[in-house]
C-alpha cells in the first residue's frame, strides 16, 4: 500500500516494500501545507501554531491536537495493509462525503508489520506549485499510447493539474501522464497573489485551492480554478476534464456567478449581492 505525503513542490511516495500489489490511499489527513506533519520527530520541522487576528496561539490547544493527531495517524496507518487486496481509489477529500478518511475495508495492517525495514520513500514528482488539495487515486485507467494505469491527480496553487503514473516513475515522460495548466501570462491570465486578496494562509499565489473530485464511471475530473485575467478581472471556472487525457469534457468549463437579493455588504446598488470572485474561495473539497 502507498500513503502519499505532499510538501512545497513534490510528492514522496511511500509504500510497503515487498508488495506487488500497489493499493493507493492518498493521506491527507494531518499534513500542512509547505511542510510535512511529524509527531515527535525532533529531526523533522514542526507545524507550530501562530496568532490569528487578536486571537493568540494556545500552544496548549496545539499539543492537545498533536496527541489527537498521533493517535488518528496511528489509527489511519492501521487501515493499509502489505497484502494482495482490491485496488483502492480516492476520489474526493478524506475518501468519501462524509470526510472520514480511513480506508474501511483494510483489515490487515498492524503496527507490527510497519517498520524501517519494511516500509520508507519510493519515488517523489516535481510540481509548479504549492499544494493545498489532497491528491486523488483512480486505479485501471485506460490511457490512449500506455494502456490501463494507476493515476495520482495533483492540483497547484499555480493552476496546473497534473496525472502522474502512481506505480513507475520510469514510464515514459518520467511518469508525467498529462499535465494542464489553466493560465496563459503572455495573454494576461495568471494566477492571483496572496497580497491581492489580503491572505497570509494561502502564499505566495491563489490558484487551484480545493481537492477536486472523481466521477470514476464517467471518467471525469472536476477542478475549481481561480485566475485573475486582462482588466484586473477575477473569475473562477468549474473544469470537467477527461482523466485519461486531461482534455476538457463537452460544455467546460463553466464560469461560476451567482447572485441573492440584498443590500448588505457588496451590493451593486440595485438590490442584489452578486458572487464577488476576487474575494470568494472554494471549499476545502468539491
Amino acid at each position: 500500500m502507498c500513503i502519499i505525503f505532499e510538501d512545497s513542490f513534490s510528492f514522496w511516495f511511500c509504500r510497503i516494500r515487498n508488495n506487488n500489489d500497489l493499493d493507493l490511499l492518498a493521506l491527507n489527513l494531518l499534513t500542512f501545507p509547505r511542510m510535512p506533519f511529524s509527531v515527535d520527530r525532533p529531526d523533522v520541522p514542526q507545524w507550530t501554531p501562530r496568532p490569528i487576528g487578536n486571537h493568540p496561539a494556545k500552544p496548549n490547544a496545539w499539543n492537545r491536537f498533536r496527541t489527537m493527531a498521533a493517535s488518528v495517524l496511528t489509527s489511519a496507518v492501521a487501515f493499509l495493509a502489505p497484502v494482495a487486496a482490491a485496488p483502492v481509489n480516492v476520489l474526493t477529500s478524506h475518501n468519501d462525503n462524509a470526510r472520514l478518511g480511513i480506508n474501511t475495508n483494510e483489515t490487515q495492517l498492524t503496527r507490527a508489520v510497519v517498520g524501517s525495514s519494511t516500509f520508507g520513500k519510493v519515488f517523489s514528482y516535481p510540481v509548479d506549485g504549492y499544494v493545498y488539495a489532497q491528491p486523488l487515486i483512480l486505479t485501471g485507467v485506460n490511457v490512449p499510447g500506455r494502456g490501463t494505469v494507476d493515476l495520482v491527480f495533483v492540483v497547484t496553487q499555480h493552476d496546473s493539474v497534473y496525472a502522474f503514473d502512481a506505480n513507475d516513475p520510469s514510464s515514459p515522460n518520467g511518469g508525467l501522464v498529462w499535465q494542464v495548466s489553466f493560465i496563459n501570462p503572455s495573454a494576461g491570465i495568471t494566477t492571483l497573489t496572496s497580497g491581492e486578496v489580503g491572505s497570509g494562509d494561502i502564499v505566495p499565489e491563489i490558484g487551484i485551492t480545493a481537492t477536486p473530485v472523481i466521477d470514476a464511471a464517467a471518467g471525469v475530473i472536476y477542478v475549481e480554478a481561480k485566475t485573475k485575467e486582462p482588466g484586473s478581472k477575477y473569475v473562477h471556472r468549474l473544469h470537467a476534464m477527461d482523466v485519461r487525457t486531461g482534455a476538457e469534457m463537452p460544455n467546460s468549463p463553466v464560469v461560476i456567478t451567482a447572485s441573492v437579493k440584498g443590500v448588505g455588504d457588496g451590493t451593486d446598488g440595485r438590490g442584489n449581492v452578486p458572487f464577488n470572485a476576487l474575494r470568494q474561495m472554494a471549499r476545502s473539497g468539491l
